[in-house]
């Protein structure tokens, strides 16, 4: 029982949020200054973060972007990590929100 109840949680944890690309985010040296998770309580410069490239790091499948949970600057979603799966496919990125 306790197995259903905690699978049927996991199935429940997934939604879809609308994420966006732009090319500009390709930019590693990039200040994360001209971003909405920029400084305030919630920024990432707050956090010790300069750049898009010290946000996203060394890993491959890992890219920086919009979410429309970024409702503008200081949002409590800054650094929210997203994963996208491709339907009928292993394939999988994540996606660190910062605008």
């Amino acid at each position: 029982m306790k197995f259903i109840v905690a699978l049927a949680l996991l199935t429940t944890s997934a939604v879809a949020v609308q994420l966006q690309y732009d090319t500009a985010y390709d930019h590693a040296d990039q200040s994360l200054s001209s971003v909405a998770c920029s400084n305030g309580e919630n920024g990432l410069l707050t956090k010790g973060y300069t750049t898009f490239g010290s946000v996203k790091g060394t890993t491959a499948s890992t890219y920086v972007g919009a979410a429309e949970a970024i409702t503008g600057w200081n949002s409590a979603a800054c650094g929210n990590c997203y994963q996208i799966k491709w339907s009928g496919s292993d394939r999988t990125i994540n996606v660190i929100a910062i605008d």
